[in-house]
């Protein structure tokens, strides 16, 4: 018989945004479940959910299936495929926060039916801007569509957003725009995801003007990556901001340790006491509400500062400015800075500058009415 709705959330991001539409499930009498992939991904997204109306996938490789080399993962796959498919029920429809290879083969387990499948990207994307890259990305997805006229789809490598699905949700124009480029041939759409919608709000409890006190450093996960290098620069910026703490102790500054960040090495670090560090036990949220200032490097955090009219900074002590493809170029609200020490002697910040918000009602009153149509 089925189900109405089946969500399957790879991370915390994806299962915030889940937990939304859960709740909506329920005002509407649906019935639905969520595939948790924590043993799988190393993640932990459970707690967002009622362990009742979880169905946890069993299957547990060693490190991390994201962090598997390619041959690595086909292997797991070609053992562990029964194990994973016999815990998807039928649904109507299937909505995922993104099409690696566990998602494509449940996408393609669904094939023969007329289940709706739904991809809500939570994150930016960087174009390829060299011909190497833009040549690889070619090939994978030759091999990505030739694997999927054979049934085969999820064995290929994953490229974002080029699975076979319905319908894909994205958080702004410029993700669109990305994979439109890179040759994307699905239904796209921009639907700003629930989880944001709280950052809207923080803007109107910001004070208008005045001089910076609370700063928040967002880091981000370059080791799970495999980018070393920007995780040496990152650690050395670390230090840098530690330095600049000790210069001004009148300011307060906050490290938010990204998820998959490595926590040892924030853990073990000698601390001035105007410096906190935090593991995502205050929200994300709570946190922009507190910081008159955010400071990043590469850092998705920009979006949400955007949103909360929060202004960010991106130092150029140790990083260079982002290419100029990159969503971060694009950002207004962003200032890049030479010389942190010089910036923080003078800063003086207002509010009042205008920062467009992006907008998702419309897409958003369209999944709602899609889902309910075809639930």
């Amino acid at each position: 018989m089925g189900i109405d709705l089946l969500l399957i959330p790879q991370n915390s991001s994806h299962a915030e945004n889940f937990a939304f539409l859960t709740a909506w499930c329920q005002q509407n009498q649906l019935t639905y479940k969520v595939l948790i992939l924590d043993k799988l991904m190393k993640q932990e997204t459970v707690g967002y959910f009622d362990k009742s109306d979880c169905i946890v996938i069993d299957a547990a490789p060693e490190m991390s299936f994201y962090r598997m080399g390619y041959f690595e993962r086909i292997k797991f796959l070609v053992g562990n495929r029964e194990k994973i498919l016999e815990s998807v029920p039928m649904s109507k429809v299937i909505v995922a926060g993104n099409d690696g290879a566990i998602q494509r083969l449940i996408f393609n387990s669904s094939a023969g039916t007329d289940a709706l499948k739904i991809l809500m990207i939570d994150g930016n994307l960087t174009p390829f801007c060299s011909n190497t890259l833009k040549w690889k990305a070619k090939a994978v997805t030759l091999l990505h569509n030739g694997l999927g006229l054979l049934g085969l789809g999820y064995l290929s490598p994953s490229l974002v957003g080029h699975s076979k699905v319905d319908k894909v949700y994205v958080m702004n124009k410029h993700v669109k725009e990305v994979l439109q480029k890179q040759g994307s041939k699905n239904d796209i759409d921009v639907l700003l995801p629930p989880r944001f919608y709280k950052f809207l709000s923080i803007k109107s409890l910001q004070k208008k003007h005045g001089r910076v006190k609370n700063i928040l450093y967002g880091t981000t996960a370059y080791s799970w990556h495999r980018l070393w290098t920007f995780s040496e620069l990152q650690k050395k910026e670390v230090y840098y901001l530690l330095n600049c703490a000790n210069q001004f102790p009148e300011k307060q500054f906050h490290i938010r340790v990204h998820p998959r960040d490595d926590k040892s090495f924030y853990e073990n670090l000698s601390l001035p006491a105007n410096v906190s560090v935090g593991f995502s036990d205050v929200t994300l949220s709570d946190d922009i509400t507190w910081a008159d200032l955010l400071w990043i490097s590469r850092s998705s955090l920009a979006f949400e500062a955007r949103l909360a009219g929060l202004p960010c900074i991106i130092s150029e002590e140790y990083f260079p400015k982002p290419d100029v493809y990159d969503y971060l170029s694009n950002d207004d609200n962003i200032t890049y800075v030479d010389d942190i020490d010089e910036y923080l002697k003078n800063i003086y910040i207002s509010f009042s500058k205008s920062v467009s918000e992006p907008t998702g009602e419309k897409a958003y009153e369209e999944f709602k009415s899609w889902f309910q149509e075809k639930a």
